[in-house]
């Protein structure tokens, strides 16, 4: 599994023909994971900076998102989901079933590593 960090609002574009059929055959099918929900929240409010987190397989399919923000508050940065808990109802991340487990460990091992950006 290979992961890439999109940190520009050019990941919204980049994703569009893949995020909602991701977001159709994932345990969490809800219209806040759409991309239509996630970019309209984030073009709104966008109280951070863009850490959304792609993971591929070797193929290069795109299979998993974390749709997240890094918040920095009083020297401490801190990861959110895109539409934060106060805006929008069940936020998660975004994995199609079969690559679950490997999108999970890569994202944990990634957070874990010493090129995560938020410490």
């Amino acid at each position: 599994m290979k992961l890439d960090i999109g940190t520009t609002d050019d990941v919204f574009d980049a994703l569009a023909n893949r995020w909602n059929a991701i977001v159709q055959r994932s345990h969490s099918n809800l219209i806040f994971l759409t991309i239509e929900w996630q970019q309209t929240w984030w073009e709104a409010y966008h109280p951070g900076d863009l850490y959304v987190v792609v993971g591929y397989t070797d193929g290069g399919e795109v299979v998993g998102i974390a749709p997240w923000f890094i918040h920095d508050c009083s020297g401490r940065s801190t990861i959110h989901t895109i539409g934060c808990v106060d805006v929008t109802d069940y936020l998660d991340i975004i994995v199609e079933p079969e690559h679950a487990q490997a999108f999970l460990v890569a994202l944990a091992d990634h957070l874990a590593g010493p090129d995560a950006r938020c410490r």
